[in-house]
């Protein structure tokens, strides 16, 4: 017994110094020199709201709740209703609870298999064996086993390694639905209210163009316009007309987009009314350096855990090709009265060790670690396109917002000179001194500049929304804004 008790700490002794197969996960490094963007001190400026100059402040932190730069209590209000109810959210949170029980599943292979059994028998001899009559008698055992897998190579280690990488990628995943969902809700609002303010426009426009009508018509009456004129003059009624369908079709379409992202049917969502002065244009931006930019884009740290755990994988199938050792071990009583069992029943047990070794498989093993490698590979290269897409992301970005910026100045003053243009030919037109062609033209650019006008200045928001976005949203800074699960899961 002593010898026995000497070999399983020789054993243990020897498990617990072995090495773990394959390569130890280490974070890609990256260039600081790949990703640093172009970035101006600041955007060109335009009198009005929304026209703000905007300053990059590189390295500079995003706040967590990012969207209240945009100072809408409208949009706080429709974002906190999304965080609690949003469907993609709450699967990503499930999915992150599983990944959490799988690792604490898989960890116990670490440690020792304990089982207890009990049960009965009734066995008989027959005459020939007992000499005469044929005899009955009970048998009763109570059993307790221990089973241990010594994880000498390392095999078990990095399935649970590989287990805990899958808890990162799946706490990254519900960080990018995160991202994602409150970045949809701010990009859709403002949609929402540029639509608003194009049908405003369009019906200042349109009673413009109603009243020139009728003056139009006046002077049809007494024979001083023509016939093409009034023709002229209502065809561009009835142009401008048309238009607010199609916008409140946009309008509509926005509105099921957004009871989508709060988790409402779409009939269920009151109509949000919302215009592009319900937000207030962040003036300063924070830019992230290339390395803190890596650290907190959630889809690079995703991309990041894939690679962790292909690299445990190459352990796991290396650890395959050495020897399994296993011990087992078990104790109990017999009796032949269930009552005498836990007093006077005989002991009884036993101690066995094992070992497994693949002696020929035709080369399987080897090729399911040559395939891990391959995986591992695979995803190094998807890590390293990950990260040079979210820097191209980043300058897009930037360009977009420095480029909207100028256009804004342009679109701005197309629309101011030809709002003036157009009250100028008016009066000319009244006075008789121009044909109706030229003040139809001149109505015509107006209305087009004015909705370039609004169109870019919704732009600027969408695409500040949208450089949040690319910097990782500052969910890292607070993770309570990361809702708990939903009542009864």
């Amino acid at each position: 017994m002593a010898s026995a008790r000497s070999s399983l700490l020789a054993v243990l002794a020897f498990a617990l110094s072995a090495c773990t197969q394959g390569p130890d996960f280490k974070s890609p490094t990256v260039d600081e020199g790949e990703g640093n963007p172009m970035t101006p001190p600041r955007t060109a400026e335009t009198g009005v709201a929304g026209g703000e100059a905007q300053s990059f402040l590189v390295g500079e932190e995003l706040p967590a709740a990012w969207w209240q730069l945009f100072a809408s209590p409208d949009l706080n209000t429709l974002i906190n209703q999304a965080l609690a109810s949003n469907p993609d959210l709450h699967s990503a949170q499930a999915a992150l609870r599983q990944a959490e029980e799988n690792l604490r599943a898989g960890s116990s292979a670490l440690y020792p298999q304990v089982t207890g059994s009990t049960y009965g028998t009734r066995q008989g001899a027959g005459s020939a064996a007992t000499g005469g009559q044929a005899a009955f008698y009970n048998v009763f055992n109570a059993n307790v086993g221990v089973s241990y897998v010594l994880d000498i190579f390392g095999g078990e280690k990095r399935t649970i390694e590989g287990l805990a990488a899958q808890v990162d990628y799946e706490k990254y995943q519900l960080a990018g639905t995160y991202l994602t969902l409150t970045a949809n809700v701010v990009t859709t609002a403002v949609q929402i209210a540029a639509a608003q303010d194009q049908v405003e426009a369009n019906e200042d426009i349109l009673a413009s163009e109603q009243r020139q009508l009728s003056l139009v018509g006046e002077r049809f009456a007494v024979g001083s316009a023509a016939r093409a004129e009034v023709l002229s003059a209502r065809a561009q009624v009835e142009s401008t007309e048309a238009s607010l369908p199609a916008l409140q079709k946009i309008i509509e379409t926005d509105q099921h987009e957004l009871a989508a992202l709060l988790g409402r049917a779409p009939d269920s969502l009151q109509p949000v009314k919302l215009t592009l002065a319900n937000f207030t244009l962040p003036r300063e931006l924070p830019i992230s350096l290339p390395s803190t930019l890596v650290r907190q884009r959630p889809d690079i740290q995703a991309q990041e855990a894939l690679l962790h755990a292909a690299s445990a994988q190459i352990g796991v199938a290396t650890a395959n090709q050495f020897p399994q050792f296993t011990l087992t071990g078990s104790t109990g009583l017999q009796s032949s009265h269930f009552a005498d069992m836990f007093g006077g029943g005989a002991l009884l047990g036993g101690l066995a060790g094992g070992v497994t070794q693949p002696l020929f498989d035709a080369g399987q093993r080897e090729a399911q670690t040559n395939a891990a490698k391959a995986a591992y590979q695979q995803a190094e290269a998807q890590y390293r396109g990950t990260v040079i897409h979210a820097f191209q992301n980043v300058a897009d970005c930037l360009t977009a917002l420095r480029n909207d910026a100028l256009t804004l100045k342009s679109t701005y003053a197309a629309m101011i000179d030809g709002r003036d243009s157009v009250e100028l030919t008016q009066d000319r037109y009244a006075a008789g001194t121009i044909d109706y062609v030229t003040l139809l033209v001149q109505q015509q650019q107006y209305q087009q500049a004015r909705i370039n006008y609004l169109t870019t200045l919704a732009s600027r928001y969408s695409d500040t929304a949208a450089l949040f976005q690319a910097l990782g949203g500052g969910w890292w800074h607070d993770q309570n804004l990361i809702p708990p699960p939903p009542p009864g899961s």
